[in-house]
């Protein structure tokens, strides 16, 4: 792939043009930013069979995963935004204190600036734009940082919003690896929004940390999903296949680890293998980088040596790259890479368990808290076992696609990340929620203010204990 860098000096003057543009995006109304957003879903629309083609060459994506990975979850974020942006970002009225007589109160949600995004490789589209959609929303101008793996992508990005004729300057990207990243924190955006590795994350936060800057970050996961001994066997053996091995595993919310109950384990390792073996270059093509091969690949390996089981797929030759063939393991321990490092490809890991209490106390023996899915027929006990888990976002009896539920926050915890975007939250996060007093100003002075008397003091403790007996 062809490498693209901006220059540094050319980052500075984006983000010149950005903090410019951002003064009189700011100043159009909320349904006036919505009709070019408007535009920017109608261009995608027309384009619709080139950006699939896009991502299927430069990605190695199926044609199946871009539209309902990339394509489908941005669109329907632009047409929900359409219908709610302006409501959403209304001045909401609050209530006032008895002790503030005669004020008002209001909350204003104001934009921030200029937002640097961080966007990924393995759904460029959808993590990168979702968030860009949001933040222009808002009233912010937006730089986005594409990952280098996706540039293809990322130069169409910028094409995209040209031809929906945004004004010059609101939306921009830019081109690079670490420099260029660390250069576009450097002149210190108001809002950073990172998508990508935990490890990559902690660098962007210990960066931002020095300048005060504000985040949200949405790193690795290592998704459990839990099947019970109720559970729709078909069902949560066809969810295991795909939640694991879509977009060959790299997906941030894939299915990583599957704790299965002991009675029904033989018979869901058994059509979870048969389902496996039935996938075909239709469903999986191959890994969209080398390095992920290879690093998925030394999780293979590692499991193998320590007693791992293999019942489909295996280790690939250097030759078959990109394509790593979907794996199933059984016997397999806590102290494998596999089970505690982010897979990001195809491996997926089976355990047995005997009670709730184990599923749930393997599912939370990890760093990182994503995502989790849980089986069940009794959707009760399913929402008991899910309360516990220590997740970001849980689905019952479904896997993955609650990721593009636009009417539910997402966002991880613990070293998966912090912070929530999507819905009204996803607008909320790129502004300055103010809170707003107002009094009329025709009183002198009040009670508590200067000179303090006796008459201060003796007012106060009659209101306090008036009001709190």
């Amino acid at each position: 792939m062809v490498s693209i860098r901006t220059d540094l000096s050319a980052i500075k003057k984006k983000m010149e043009l950005a903090r410019d543009s951002s003064s009189s995006w700011r100043m159009l109304s909320s349904k006036e930013r919505v009709s070019y957003i408007k535009k920017v879903r109608k261009q995608l629309v027309e384009d619709l069979d080139e950006w699939v083609g896009l991502l299927e060459s430069s990605l190695n994506k199926t044609r199946s995963d871009a539209l309902s990975g990339d394509l489908l979850p941005v669109l329907d974020a632009l047409q929900f935004y359409e219908k709610r942006a302006a409501k959403i970002l209304k001045p909401q009225k609050a209530r006032t204190p008895f002790h503030f007589f005669g004020g008002k109160s209001k909350v204003t949600y104001e934009p921030l600036g200029v937002v640097l995004i961080f966007g990924p490789w393995n759904f460029p589209m959808q993590l990168s734009l979702i968030p860009a959609i949001s933040a222009l929303l808002a009233g912010n101008a937006v730089l986005i940082k594409g990952s280098e793996e996706a540039n293809p992508v990322n130069r169409e990005i910028e094409r995209l919003f040209k031809k929906a004729g945004l004004p010059e300057g609101v939306c921009q990207v830019v081109y690079g690896e670490k420099e260029e990243a660390r250069e576009a924190i450097q002149l210190r955006p108001d809002k950073i929004f990172f998508t990508g590795s935990s490890a990559v994350g902690k660098k962007v936060l210990k960066q931002a940390a020095e300048q005060v800057i504000p985040c949200n970050v949405e790193l690795s996961g290592k998704d459990p999903m839990i099947v019970l001994a109720d559970a729709n066997l078909e069902r949560a053996a066809r969810a295991a296949v795909w939640g694991a091995f879509m977009n060959s595993g790299q997906v941030c919310v894939g299915i990583e680890r599957v704790y299965v109950h002991e009675n029904i384990y033989e018979a869901f390792v058994e059509k979870v293998v048969h389902f496996t073996k039935e996938l075909t270059g239709r469903d999986v093509k191959g890994m969209s980088t080398s390095r992920g091969w290879h690093s998925v690949k030394v999780q293979l390996e590692d499991a193998i040596e320590k007693g791992a089981s293999i019942h489909t797929g295996g280790i690939p030759d250097d030759e078959e790259k990109p394509y790593f063939p979907p794996t199933v393991l059984t016997n397999v321990t806590g102290d494998m890479a596999v089970m505690k490092e982010e897979t990001f490809g195809p491996l997926m890991p089976i355990v047995p368990f005997q009670t709730d209490e184990e599923a749930i106390r393997m599912a939370n023996g990890s760093p990182y808290g994503l995502n989790a899915s849980v089986f069940s027929a009794d959707r009760k006990r399913a929402e008991h076992v899910a309360a516990k888990l220590e997740t970001g976002n849980c689905f019952i009896n479904d896997v993955l696609r609650n990721i593009s539920n636009m009417h539910l926050p997402f966002g991880g915890i613990k070293e998966s990340g912090f912070g929530r975007y999507h819905g009204a939250k996803g607008l909320y996060a790129f502004c300055n929620i103010k809170a707003t007093m107002i009094k009329n100003g025709r009183r002198e002075k009040e009670l508590n203010w200067f000179p303090y008397t006796e008459q201060t003091v003796d007012g106060l403790r009659k209101f306090i204990k008036w009001k709190f007996r």
